[in-house]
């Protein structure tokens, strides 16, 4: 399941980018930064879910987010 997800995610991202930019091609640093920030917030979603019950919600994605890329943030939250 969560191989699945990380390949939705990353598929996901990649589209929603290529629509931002107004491209068909994206770069491999981005490429490569879609796919790592998609495996660790799915890695940490899933330590979130199974072993840690005090982190409020609100707080790990907040976390999540002050975690991602700038190159990220640009692209997506521009």
């Amino acid at each position: 399941m969560w191989s699945y997800m990380h390949e939705y995610f990353v598929s996901k991202h990649t589209e929603i980018a290529k629509e931002k930019l107004r491209t068909d091609y994206l770069d491999a640093q981005i490429i490569y930064s879609i796919r790592l920030y998609c495996y660790g917030t799915l890695g940490m979603t899933r330590e979130w879910l199974l072993q840690d019950n005090i982190t409020p919600a609100e707080t790990a994605v907040e976390m999540m987010f002050d975690s991602m890329p700038e190159r990220l943030k640009d692209i997506f939250f521009e």
